[in-house]
Order: C-alpha cells, then structure tokens, then sequence
C-alpha cells in the first residue's frame, strides 16, 4: 500500500495529472490474504486453529491497512477481480500506469496477466519500475511468447531491478531504464511525517520478514539477549505460526502500513529480510542489516541491487550469523546523498513518460 500511496502521490505531483487507483483483486489475491484457509489439510486446519486463537490480532492487523486505504488512497469507480471486468474500468483513463513490487513475477501466488494489460486496447501505458522477483521469464516457457508481445504494447517500460532490465532486454527490448521503487520518490521526512514519530524511551530490534528456516528465529533470541533488548514484530502470521509467541519476542499492536514506518523509525535495531525493510531503514537513517539465506535465490537481486545502488552492500549479511553480530556491527550511516539520485531518476522518467 505505501507503494501504491507513493506513486499516486508523485503522479499527482504532476501538471494537469489527476491519479486514481483501480481496484483489482484478482480470486488469486483474495485467496491469498483471506484469513482463514478451509482446506481439508492437516497444515491448514492447524493454521486455521491458530488464526481463531489469536484473531483479534489478525482483526486488528488487517484493520489497520484497511483505514490506510480508506484515509490515505484515491481510488476510481468500479472494482474488477479478472482482465475482463478490469477492461470498461480504464475507459475512465488516458493513461494506465502499472507498478511497482513484484506485479511482473509469475510465480506469486497472486500474479495475473491483467498487470500486463493483457485486455487493454488503445490507451497509453507505463510501467513503473516493475519487478519481476527472481523469476526469469525464460523460465516459464509457456508464457514467453504471451509475454513479449504483451510487453511490445506499452509506450514506456522499465525495471526495479538490473535483472528485470537484463531479461527484458534479451526478449528484445533495448534501453530499459532501472527506476527507483515508488516509496523512494520521497524523502524521509515524508514518511515520518505520514508515520507521526514519538521519542520512545523503551528500546527494541525490529525484524521484519520471512526466514525459510526457524534456525533464524533462535538466533534472533541469542541477539536479543546479547544486545539486551526485545524482538519486535509486526506480522501476526509470521509471529504466531512460526511459534515466535514461545519465544519471548513481542508483537506489535500497530497501525498496518503506519504501524510499519513508526516501528522501524523508532527502533534502536532493525533486521530485515525484506525489500521494503530495507528501503525504510536506508531512508531513516536506522543502524540495521538485511538478510540473506543460503537457500535464497541468485535470480533475486532485489534487495542486493538497492543496497549496491545506495553503496551498502556491506549491509548484506548471512543470516546464520546474526547471533554473531555486535552493537559495532550496526553502523549508522545515511545515504541521503545516494537516495537523492535515485528519486531524481524516478521523477524524470515519470515526468518523460506521463507528460
């Protein structure tokens, strides 16, 4: 969501452009976020007992991204869940932008060629900094051919990632610019002023993301005892159903996408295996480090790519060995100087595409 306030409110930074939202949700997406799975499975009945323990704090999660949309996004008429209804939703439009994060990545669970503009006819379109994960196009053979005349179709492209740039380039389309993610059209006292900050007296070490092994999450208890302050986290699902609860971090009560900015501009620490932890905690100033796993995709320069661009990449650390980290490891370093530059880049392709 901070993506989609991000790029409505840098288009409409714009002269004459008046930027709305379409609401697409595909069935793919609604399945993935619905809070409980009722599927005949051992795995989902267990997760769906564990939802119905804690669910005040699923409620109050979801709650919370909820008033974000509804206080803070624009969106146009309509709602549309296929290409099909999406269509007669763009005859409202002069312009179709799509972007950002990971829209362009077959393998989500919620990816549908509607963020190609599969059934747009006749209207301008822009990508804005699509991402496509670390999925390769050329590894979905069956969509490739769909796939390169579905992009033939927009007037300007361009790519998150250098690897996104370098497989688009392959299917033929030459001098694709690499534009910031949309939270990073902004500057930090943007979002702090969106997050409403408080000096906190209390310290804590934020993590936010997803480890493919629960060895992470007991070396993050040896850090927390090492460093003397508590795990805070934000997400119910990852602090419940990997039994985070047992032990001894603390779940946020905050405030979605809010929630999200003041927990990392308030904490003392920030680990992070995540893109938009790590844009967050460039943009603050924050003493943090991001993670990678040695089952981690090398297809993936997502968060590898953003702190090559912002002269971090020391930042970048192997996540069996957080235990190991000292206070000396968390530098506090800012980058204003390097994120200048790549909002500037950002505006200017917005301002050559849109205009």
């Amino acid at each position: 969501m901070l993506q989609a306030y991000a790029l409505q409110s840098a288009l409409n930074s714009l002269p004459s452009i008046d930027a709305k939202i379409i609401d697409f949700q595909s069935p793919g997406q609604k399945e993935l976020y619905q809070l409980y799975r009722l599927k005949p499975n051992a795995k989902s009945i267990l997760k769906d007992t564990i939802t119905a323990l804690n669910i005040s704090h699923f409620k109050r999660y979801r709650a919370g991204f909820n008033k974000f949309r509804q206080e803070h996004l624009t969106e146009g008429p309509g709602h549309a869940e296929d290409s099909d209804q999406l269509k007669p939703l763009t005859d409202n439009y002069d312009i179709i932008v799509t972007g950002s994060d990971q829209i362009w990545n077959q393998n989500c669970a919620d990816f549908d060629f509607a963020y190609f503009c599969d059934n747009i006819l006749h209207k301008k379109l822009v990508a804005y900094a699509p991402s496509f994960g670390g999925v390769s196009p050329f590894r979905k053979e069956d969509t490739i051919e769909k796939m390169t005349k579905l992009l033939a179709k927009y007037d300007f492209l361009s790519a998150r990632e250098p690897n996104g740039r370098k497989w688009m380039e392959k299917l033929g389309y030459a001098d694709i610019p690499v534009v910031p993610d949309p939270t990073l059209l902004h500057g930090k006292q943007t979002w702090l002023d969106l997050a409403k900050t408080t000096v906190k007296s209390k310290k804590y070490i934020f993590f936010y993301g997803v480890s493919p092994t629960t060895d992470t999450y007991k070396r993050l208890r040896q850090l927390s005892k090492k460093l003397g302050m508590p795990i805070v986290m934000m997400d119910p699902t990852i602090y419940f159903f990997r039994q985070n609860n047992f032990r001894g971090f603390e779940l946020s009560e905050g405030d979605g996408p809010i929630g999200f900015l003041r927990l990392i501009a308030e904490a003392s620490y920030v680990l992070t295996s995540s893109f938009h932890g790590t844009v967050f905690a460039s943009l603050f100033d924050k003493k943090f480090v991001s993670l990678k796993y040695e089952t981690s995709n090398p297809d993936d320069d997502r968060v590898f790519s953003l702190l090559n661009q912002l002269g971090q990449t020391k930042r970048y650390v192997d996540a069996n060995t957080i235990n190991e980290l000292e206070e000396s490891t968390f530098t506090e370093e800012s980058v204003s100087a390097e994120l200048a530059i790549l909002q500037n880049n950002g505006r200017e392709y917005l301002r050559r595409a849109i205009l």
